[in-house]
């Protein structure tokens, strides 16, 4: 627990509210810190969208059978929550390793040439995060340039697409991590092995 009996969590983002001043604290989180703190943020968006998008489309149910209406933006706000949950669920998936993999292949390989095509697939994965997230970054600033605006739920389009960029840093963020953990282990393989 930091100051005050408050979780590291919040320590770092704590603000004091002081004399109607807001004044942020000294903010001392570390790396793992950091990534804890993310880890509370993909989960909790996540689960937020999710349940948004089932409490709305039960909402949407019921209105429509039982009262004979419905909501011209309300299908539309479904699916861009699920999509928002689905970009960032993806960042819990490759942390917890629980996306696909082709482990076929690298079981055929010798021993001593797996641990180099896991850092291999995990370079490619961060570069393919990396284009994600920088051509989602360029065509949300398009977006929001040409300041269109979705039809169905009247939300400007740049604020619906930022998922994309956002999911592609959390996702990079995922890959970094595998990356120096499986560096870590070959160069510790190299270094027994000699």
């Amino acid at each position: 627990m930091g100051e005050g009996g408050s979780s590291p969590f919040l320590h770092g983002l704590l603000i004091i509210f002081h004399d109607g001043e807001v004044r942020p604290t000294r903010c001392t989180v570390k790396g793992n810190d950091m990534l804890k703190i993310l880890d509370t943020f993909e989960r909790l968006l996540v689960g937020w969208f999710m349940l948004a998008s089932a409490l709305l489309a039960f909402f949407l149910v019921i209105l429509r059978y039982f009262f004979g209406k419905g909501l011209t933006w309300g299908s539309e706000a479904v699916i861009l929550l699920m999509v928002w949950a689905a970009f960032f669920g993806a960042g819990i998936a490759i942390r917890e390793k629980s996306h696909i993999e082709l482990e076929v292949v690298r079981d055929l390989l010798p021993s001593a040439f797996r641990l180099p095509v896991i850092v291999l697939a995990d370079l490619l994965c961060v570069g393919m995060m990396l284009f994600i997230m920088i051509f989602g970054i360029k065509w949300t600033l398009f977006l929001y340039h040409s300041g269109g605006i979705d039809v169905a739920t009247e939300i400007p389009e740049w604020i619906i697409f930022l998922c994309v960029p956002l999911a592609g840093l959390t996702m990079t963020i995922r890959y970094l991590q595998h990356l120096t953990k499986n560096c870590k282990h070959l160069f510790a393989y190299f270094r027994e092995t000699g």
